[in-house]
């Protein structure tokens, strides 16, 4: 008789594709933990040289403006595959593709002009980046994210996913995080989080994957450690 699937926790929704993935190998349940609020820019930012995102709803407030030809001149920096996936369905190819904002930043040149465009809550990391470089930055503010504040029974999971440090806030707003329960963190700064709320997460991926992420999860489960 085969072992049942465990049962993991995503504090946001997942795209279909890796939903379908994950649901060959574990039981997965959603709940969503911010809620973007997009803010769409009827005039068009002066273009730059580089335009750099590090969200898909950062490019849903431009989008009517690139369906009209802003933006086609430029070279894109994004962070993520949604990111990428989301300029690429509006006919633009990104010229850096990156994981994180260090990782972007660390594939610019030292020198040149950007528009930035970003939510309210963001890291620093970009903005530090131009400011210890030579680089004329403009920021445009493009949403924002409002916590829902969920109510989950952690208890009914084997472990939970935790995607950043605004989500780990909402979601233990309101819920007791069980002492023997099992926190996976997407990255480096969520984990940081999560520590600063007195849990330990499990595992941290080296790149911000949830496939990678269970990946690990499922090995650790297995024998005890994890790539």
């Amino acid at each position: 008789m085969s072992e049942a699937k465990k049962k993991i926790l995503f504090t946001k929704f997942l795209s279909d594709h890796r939903r379908a993935l994950l649901e060959q190998k574990i039981d997965v349940t959603e709940v969503k933990a911010l809620e973007p609020v997009t803010l769409p820019l009827t005039d068009a930012p002066a273009e730059k040289e580089w335009i750099l995102v590090s969200s898909p709803h950062a490019i849903e407030a431009v989008q009517e403006l690139i369906e009209n030809g802003w933006g086609h001149d430029a070279q894109w920096g994004c962070v993520g595959f949604r990111s990428r996936d989301k300029i690429s369905q509006l006919g633009l190819e990104a010229r850096i593709k990156a994981d994180n904002a260090k990782e972007l930043v660390g594939k610019l040149p030292e020198a040149g002009n950007a528009l930035y465009l970003c939510g309210k809550d963001r890291t620093s990391t970009i903005e530090d980046y131009m400011g210890e470089n030579d680089w004329d930055l403009s920021i445009v503010e493009t949403y924002w994210t409002q916590a829902t504040h969920p109510k989950v029974d952690f208890n009914a999971y084997d472990a939970v996913v935790f995607f950043s440090p605004r989500n780990v806030d909402s979601v233990l707003r309101h819920n007791d995080w069980p002492t023997d329960k099992t926190a996976l963190a997407i990255g480096p700064t969520t984990a940081q989080s999560l520590i600063d709320h007195g849990i330990e997460p499990a595992i941290v991926p080296d790149s911000p994957d949830v496939l990678l992420l269970i990946q690990h999860y499922l090995e650790y489960t297995e024998n005890g450690t994890s790539k």
